[in-house]
């Protein structure tokens, strides 16, 4: 259900489970599921912060290097 985009709050309550923790010791996300999700979120804009939480930078998604870095991000993020 939550690789078909079903929100984890709800596939909680139709399994009746506790808490969504318990709903997430049971789920297993598509490697397709994540990297969606993950551009989904790209495509709202990429950032980075200083220690005071001030914007530091943006990357810009229309340069050439754009996607060489969303891949890096990509592969940098799984364990």
């Amino acid at each position: 259900m939550l690789n078909s985009g079903i929100d984890i709050l709800v596939v909680q309550e139709l399994l009746a489970h506790a808490s969504p923790e318990m709903t997430l010791m049971y789920a297993r996300l598509l490697d397709d599921t994540k990297r969606k999700q993950f551009e989904k979120a790209v495509k709202n804009g990429v950032y980075s912060f200083n220690k005071y939480g001030e914007l530091e930078e943006e990357i810009d998604l229309q340069s050439n290097d754009a996607e060489k870095i969303m891949d890096m991000l990509w592969t940098n993020h799984k364990p």
